[in-house]
């Protein structure tokens, strides 16, 4: 599945996707949804620009969870089996 990507804004340095390379100077680019370009869009670096403002917030939501470290019980705390 590919989307569109641009930079947040003119001055924003976007490093290039190993599979869709360079960011063209003006505009933005089709990009897979892989990691990397979720990655880039949770650190504020790109966002997508074919979508609503519902789907954004779920994407957002959803990119959180995948990037959260995982958790583990406090020390001292019995774990269920």
């Amino acid at each position: 599945m590919k989307f569109h990507v641009e930079p947040v804004s003119k001055k924003t340095v976007v490093p290039p996707h190993p599979i869709e390379g360079a960011m063209p100077a003006e505009g933005g680019a089709d990009w897979i949804a892989d990691q990397y370009t979720l990655r880039l869009i949770l650190d504020g670096v790109i966002r997508r620009t074919d979508q609503d403002d519902t789907d954004a917030a779920a994407q957002d939501t959803a990119a959180r969870r995948r990037a959260a470290p995982a958790t583990s019980p406090a020390p001292g705390k019995a774990q269920e089996a």
